[in-house]
């Protein structure tokens, strides 16, 4: 958490070559909402590109920032973009095309409350 955005930082052991794009995977959850009505957000950039969507809906001016880095990104998602969320439930995954590369399995991460 910085500055009421979740932020996502990966570090890659070598620079990533033009073919590989990276996708992150952003679910909120809260509570006092159903599930289904919360975002879920997927992130997909590679070299010069960048897709947000929520769900299958495509965002074309998304409140986030993502910075890459030849060996590494920092995504920041405003709390609000994510529904204001409890816990975030995250992946994090590399790609060349349709072949994985890498994969961070799922994680349930709480966010403190009054952040």
């Amino acid at each position: 958490m910085e500055d009421g955005n979740f932020v996502v930082t990966a570090d890659f052991s070598r620079p990533l070559g033009t073919g590989v794009a990276a996708s992150v995977h952003l679910f909120g959850y809260r509570h006092d909402r159903p599930f289904e009505v919360m975002p879920k957000l997927q992130v997909r950039f590679a070299e010069g590109s960048q897709v947000v969507q929520d769900g299958s809906r495509k965002i074309a001016k998304p409140l986030l920032e993502v910075r890459r880095s030849p060996k590494g990104f920092v995504l920041r998602v405003p709390l609000a973009t994510l529904g204001e969320p409890e816990r975030v439930m995250g992946s994090v995954r590399t790609y060349v095309r349709k072949v994985p590369l890498d994969w961070v399995a799922w994680r349930i991460l709480g966010i403190p409350s009054g952040v």
